[in-house]
């Protein structure tokens, strides 16, 4: 048989005969797709959702609505919501503030002690850096005893001085704290909570939705901005004699 190229002939395609579906058998590596029906998954949906209203806010109430995280910092900032708003009968948004305030209240004493460690820290780093460097000489070549010299006059320096440097690790507590309330919150607006929507104040009157404005934003931008600016233009820190 000869085959022909670039013939002026109309080729002619072939069919294969065909054949009933029932007769085809697909390879183990083909499955069918499984086909999810939404118009039955959003009867449910919405029926769970119409519940919502009719269930009592009561402590465990968001659990029972969906929000269920375990335990964790996003529990804890849960629960204590929860509290806030049962106990005071306020609407979420201001529960929200409220529990926002009672967070800060709790850490402003790491926050205190951080800072007054961080100063004193300031005060004495004349003192503090020939021991470091002593430290990382004797560090260097091995000379123990060295170190262990070293090393004593350091904390010897820090007792007389009154400074206690994990306290400069205090103010870290708020980034959990940060992150389980940022979830918790994202959480509710995207269920949504009921009545989330109506606790809004000032020009936010949906809470379920961002800025439309975008106040805040510019806000907390402008007062991180003042913050930095004022933590490197602070005042230099007291001279400060230690004893050892």
């Amino acid at each position: 048989m000869t085959i022909r190229f670039a013939s002026t002939h109309p080729s002619t395609t072939v069919v294969p005969p065909s054949t009933p579906s029932s007769s085809i058998d697909l390879p183990p590596s083909v499955e069918a797709t499984p086909v999810i029906n939404d118009d039955s998954i959003s009867p449910a949906l919405d029926e769970f959702m119409a519940d919502v209203p009719a269930i009592p806010e009561k402590i465990g109430y968001m659990k029972e609505i969906g929000l269920d995280y375990g335990w964790g910092p996003t529990a804890l900032v849960e629960w204590l919501l929860e509290h806030v708003h049962v106990y005071t009968g306020t609407s979420w948004g201001v529960a929200v503030i409220i529990t926002a305030f009672l967070v800060r209240l709790a850490l402003f004493k790491g926050y205190i002690e951080a800072a007054d460690t961080s100063g004193r820290l300031a005060a004495v780093r004349e003192y503090v850096k020939p021991l470091q460097a002593r430290l990382q000489a004797a560090r260097g070549s091995g000379d123990q005893s060295a170190m262990l010299l070293a090393t004593q006059e350091l904390k010897a320096l820090y007792r007389s001085s009154g400074i206690k440097v994990w306290k400069m690790g205090l103010p870290l507590i708020q980034i959990p704290i940060g992150f389980g309330t940022f979830r918790l919150l994202r959480g509710m607006v995207s269920l949504p909570v009921p009545g989330l929507d109506e606790s809004g104040f000032l020009w936010i009157k949906d809470l379920t939705v961002g800025d439309p404005l975008f106040i805040l934003p510019v806000l907390t931008t402008v007062a991180i901005h003042y913050a930095i600016k004022v933590c490197n233009h602070r005042p230099k820190p007291f001279a400060f004699s230690p004893e050892i």
